[in-house]
């Protein structure tokens, strides 16, 4: 076989990609990050432990002793005139140093055990929550990019709120995930798709060129499966428009293009 025969047999047997293909290599990639930031989770939790186990040898706090009665009433004879010319009850002034030295030695204590903590903290703690951040750091530079990433499939949409879910943007009141599928939806509908032609116009403007990008993606599919996407494409974006002009919240949103792309997998 020639190398333009075997070439052109290549590229005949070679599988149409996704229009979403991106989108499901940082899925990928995504799962793999966060597969590692649980370790780091697990390895920083078995060292917070280790250190909370170290941490148990405190100091006792300083407790004042009580004073004993004859220094109580070696104390109480004194006149003012004795406080003043420092002419203390020699019982009372032995008492006090002994109680300074005690506190001193407290003191010390507490000083050395708050400098063992921040060695152990420097050298096992620190780092373990660095390695941790660093993972979590990670999987949001991952989750950006898929937020940043064009989405033509209700597959691809799936993904942007399961990065969602994975970095618990449910929390927060501007969601990216959400904000870029509104991008998406919007997108794909001023590129042409409609229920009445069931298919996707392409938009030859400079801002359709994530939708012109998909489109030329959809074009290596099977004409069935390029059908079948399209159709429901449209009816999701028919949908999610009906419902946000029945002021439908942003939960009830999400949970419908999620089990619409779970319906379709």
């Amino acid at each position: 076989m020639g190398a333009a025969s075997a070439a052109l047999a290549a590229t005949v047997a070679a599988p149409a990609e996704h229009p979403d293909a991106e989108l499901f290599r940082l899925d990928r990639e995504m799962e793999e990050a966060h597969a590692r930031m649980e370790l780091a989770s697990i390895a920083q939790h078995e060292i917070h432990g280790q250190c909370v186990a170290l941490y148990s040898l405190e100091p006792p706090k300083w407790e004042e002793p009580r004073m004993p009665d004859d220094v109580k009433e070696a104390f109480a004879a004194t006149t003012i005139g004795d406080t003043w010319n420092n002419k203390l009850p020699a019982i009372w002034v032995a008492w006090t140093k002994e109680v300074e030295a005690q506190r001193a030695t407290c003191e010390a204590l507490k000083e050395a055990y708050l400098a063992k903590i921040e060695e152990i903290d420097r050298a096992r703690l620190y780092p373990a929550d660095e390695a941790y951040d660093a993972r979590v750091d990670e999987m949001w530079q991952v989750g950006r990019r898929i937020f940043a990433t064009p989405s033509g499939t209700l597959d691809g949409m799936v993904i942007k709120l399961r990065a969602s879910d994975r970095l618990g943007f449910n929390d927060f009141p501007d969601n990216e995930a959400f904000l870029s599928i509104a991008a998406d939806i919007r997108r794909l509908a001023k590129a042409g798709a409609s229920p009445s032609e069931g298919s996707t116009r392409v938009d030859s403007s400079p801002a359709a060129s994530g939708a012109r990008s998909i489109d030329e993606k959809l074009a290596l599919l099977p004409e069935e499966t390029q059908e079948r996407l399209k159709r429901e494409m449209v009816q999701t974006i028919d949908h999610v428009q009906g419902m946000i002009d029945a002021g439908a919240g942003r939960n009830a949103i999400r949970a419908y293009i999620k089990g619409a792309g779970q319906a379709t997998a």
